[in-house]
């Protein structure tokens, strides 16, 4: 009992282990044994705050028989629970009229309870701890010479004794921090945060709109785009602005992960529900699974109206390439979840995950090659070309649905020449046409029109993009979303995971 502020919270929580800041010295002890790692998850404590999933429901009723199996109280179940709290409070223990704790006070100096007051508020004003009281006595000095304590200290001595004498449990399980498997854990709190999901529709609806809305414009925006070299510079920047869509799909995740974490880390860690693992990599299954159905929606809304799919007729590989281009889709929608998870992981909130998100972002627009070619970059900034995961992305979305494809050029994109007297375009220019490429859009006409590409590999060349790396792109990207999942869950242990501290004694 105290008054408000005195500690009485303060010292469950110590007790309950939930305390992670200050210095607690000394030993807590359950039946004079110290505390084990499965302490916390064996205490049921309700805290003082007001932090629950938003999205819970009330169980159902035929869930109280499953608890009922658990505890073994079949016996129980029907029994009357009569008075809440008789036999709970502590009114038996401190006589008639509170004679036991008023004799202990009155007996070491304090003054004599006045009639008919409170027990408990004479308690506090006699020990200084009522507002406005104050006590010149030393009451913890006169506690540890006191018979109460005397006797206080025995009993401790007999129950550590006694427990030392106990036998001690066979099965380990009952010892171990978490009372489920890790593969347990993982799937209980992978189907939880799926119902979560499920419960939160405007979050799936941000989702599909973003998927269906962006992809769709874009798409319409270039739609069947041609090959002729303005078309091709259409169907590039196509790719290049679908890029956009990645900080959108990173600050849709950021805010329900952070929601998450904070739920976890006031409740469900301190009781040892599940571990930190369980937590991150189930956040991080959950949004791979969302942003797979996701990437689904952009495939069929940007793909096929910008005519992607055309290039592939001329090899008759439309089935093989477009399946190609899906997957080099899917892993971007991949790397973008694992790149929101890695960010928000060991950051205390998403604006400012995501202002360090908008930092990364502009260097990897930046140094993709679109803008502006290996070729053209300082020396110094060459290795962000190499390292930018967008780099790889474009490479691959570019190559396989563009490459092996013929270009010609409109009447506006020829050169033209004349050429001498007595020969034809394709005499005066063989020589030419051999080293530069290209092609004459009459060989036998004297009024030359030269088009300078004549497959889209060439084009393709010019932008240091390769049909033949797509496959290699690939796995780079499975490489940096291993990385981004890898970092995430370094983050979050360096950040927010408590490190064990050896214990003072005193």
């Amino acid at each position: 009992m105290g008054s408000s502020g005195a500690g009485k919270t303060i010292l469950l929580d110590v007790l309950a282990s939930r305390v992670t800041t200050g210095v607690i010295t000394g030993d807590i002890l359950v039946n004079g044994k110290l505390r084990d790692e499965s302490f916390q998850r064996k205490t049921g404590y309700v805290q003082q705050q007001d932090l629950y999933l938003y999205t819970s429901t009330i169980q159902k009723l035929d869930y109280v028989d499953v608890v009922i199996g658990l505890l073994s109280i079949e016996e129980y179940a029907d029994a009357v629970i009569s008075i809440p709290g008789e036999g709970l409070n502590v009114k038996q223990h401190i006589g008639k009229d509170a004679n036991v704790l008023v004799d202990y006070f009155t007996r070491n100096g304090a003054h004599d309870l006045p009639d008919r007051s409170n027990p408990a508020e004479y308690m506090l004003e006699v020990i200084g701890a009522a507002p406005g009281a104050t006590t010149e006595i030393d009451w913890p000095t006169i506690w540890r010479s006191s018979p109460e304590y005397q006797l206080v200290q025995e009993e401790l001595r007999r129950l550590a004794s006694s427990a030392t004498s106990a036998q001690p449990r066979e099965d380990a399980s009952v010892y171990e921090e978490f009372a489920a498997s890790a593969m347990e854990q993982h799937t209980q709190v992978t189907k939880r945060v799926f119902q979560q999901y499920w419960r939160s529709p405007m979050c799936i609806y941000s989702k599909v709109l973003l998927a269906l809305g962006s992809s769709l414009f874009i798409g319409l925006s270039f739609l069947d785009r041609d090959n002729t070299q303005r078309g091709l510079l259409n169907q590039m920047f196509g790719v290049f602005i679908f890029l956009s869509v990645f900080p959108q799909l990173v600050n849709q995740i950021m805010p329900i992960f952070a929601a998450q974490r904070t739920i976890y880390e006031a409740r469900e860690r301190p009781s040892k529900a599940y571990s930190w693992q369980a937590f991150m990599s189930a956040n991080i299954v959950v949004e791979l699974v969302w942003n797979s159905l996701m990437s689904v929606f952009c495939y069929v809304c940007w793909y096929y109206p910008i005519g992607l799919y055309k290039n592939a007729e001329w090899t008759d590989s439309m089935h093989s390439r477009g399946f190609t281009m899906f997957l080099h889709l899917w892993i971007f929608f991949m790397f973008s979840s694992t790149f929101a998870n890695m960010m928000i992981a060991g950051i205390p909130r998403p604006d400012m995950a995501g202002g360090a998100m908008n930092l990364l972002l502009i260097m990897m627009f930046t140094f993709c090659g679109v803008l502006a070619g290996p070729d053209a970059l300082p020396g110094f900034w060459i290795f962000m070309y190499r390292i930018n995961p967008f780099t790889y992305i474009i490479e691959s979305f570019l190559g396989t649905s563009l490459g092996n494809a013929p270009m010609y050029c409109e009447s506006n994109e020829f050169v033209r020449f004349i050429a001498p007297d007595g020969m034809t375009c394709g005499e005066y220019a063989s020589n030419f046409l051999s080293q530069a490429g290209g092609h004459l859009a009459d060989a036998n006409a004297t009024d030359c029109q030269y088009c300078a590409m004549s497959k889209t590999n060439t084009f393709l060349a010019s932008v240091n993009v390769s049909f033949g790396n797509r496959w290699r792109d690939f796995g780079f990207m499975w490489v940096f979303c291993i990385f981004n999942i890898a970092m995430a869950f370094a983050f979050y242990w360096l950040a927010r995971v408590p490190k064990n501290k050896k214990a003072k004694k005193e």
